[in-house]
């Protein structure tokens, strides 16, 4: 795959940097790694959210966003994560609340360990933050509002008890009562116990004659709900410099997320979405970074250098 320039440019009156461009290539290498190892295990994954918008409105990135979102049903998701500790190597990393004891969001993502990706609201314990790309599992799903409602709550509860369990102290805007929940719960259940429970929740209604299935990661808002029909097949498309496999109800799909999709935002409103939520550095390793901002990452610098002696001394 050949990379692209990463000259600055305007797209559609935004200003892409070459910094920028350079991230867009590391992240379609990812992609085209994840391309790799499903052809070769007959998996099939859709491009989807943001991603999906750019292939059908700009034919590759949205010029204002950052990274790239893929979707697996879970099936096949479950399958990768079988085959992935051979198909995937350095600097190459599919991670995952299993693969990185440190990490729980909901969701895996691929990442390259020889660059930086930090998420700024979770960085007081040390995991992979390489430049990733998103990979979202979906589910089937109840269409009784009632059931759904329960089936959310209930992954909002696992969901922050996981992503939190490992530090409690430094929970971002946790009140004292949130912090006395997960006290208690660390003292009723260990870790892979609550992982267990939630895999299993995840998958509660995958056996059944669903029509709908959604994404259990974006529970803080009403879950979503989209047709399994639209999921049927995939068509190909281009996408910058490659071609990506589009959900068959595309349309559809990005009218339930977006309305009128291919309507531009105002230019005041065209920024990246994740408004400084991620700090970037294609060409330091995530570790190296942690360690020349020592100021800024205390903890995760002491963690690093901590876990460099240890290897040394082995």
């Amino acid at each position: 795959m050949k990379n692209l320039n990463i000259e600055e440019e305007i797209r559609s009156g935004y200003k892409v940097s070459s910094k920028l461009k350079k991230i867009w290539n590391i992240e379609l290498e990812l992609l085209s790694e994840l391309n790799s190892v499903c052809k070769k295990h007959n998996l099939t994954y859709y491009v989807m959210y943001g991603t999906l918008l750019g292939t059908i409105r700009h034919k590759g990135f949205i010029p204002w966003d950052d990274d790239m979102d893929v979707v697996m049903l879970r099936e096949d998701f479950d399958k990768l994560c079988n085959v992935y500790n051979k198909e995937f190597s350095s600097p190459f990393f599919l991670q995952t609340y299993k693969t990185d004891p440190n990490y729980f969001i909901g969701m895996a993502r691929l990442r390259n360990s020889n660059t930086t990706g930090i998420i700024t609201y979770f960085n007081k314990l040390l995991y992979n933050s390489g430049i990733f790309i998103d990979i979202f599992v979906l589910d089937k799903l109840p269409e009784n509002k009632i059931l759904l409602d329960l089936y959310t709550f209930k992954a909002r509860y696992l969901r922050f008890s996981l992503s939190n369990y490992n530090d409690i102290v430094s929970c971002r805007k946790f009140i004292a009562v949130k912090k006395f929940c997960l006290f208690l719960i660390r003292k009723k259940y260990s870790y892979s116990q609550l992982l267990t429970k939630y895999t299993k929740h995840c998958v509660k209604y995958n056996k059944s004659p669903k029509k709908y299935i959604g994404n259990i990661f974006i529970v803080d808002k009403d879950m979503v709900l989209f047709p399994l029909s639209d999921f049927k097949n995939s068509i190909l498309m281009e996408y910058e410099n490659t071609i990506v496999p589009v959900p068959c109800g595309y349309h559809h799909l990005l009218q339930i997320c977006y309305g009128d999709y291919l309507k531009f935002p105002p230019l005041a409103e065209r920024g990246m979405w994740h408004n400084g939520a991620i700090i970037f550095d294609p060409y330091v390793p995530y570790k190296q970074y942690f360690i020349s901002h020592e100021d800024e990452f205390p903890e995760m610098a002491v963690k690093i250098k901590k876990s460099t002696e240890k290897i040394t001394k082995k």
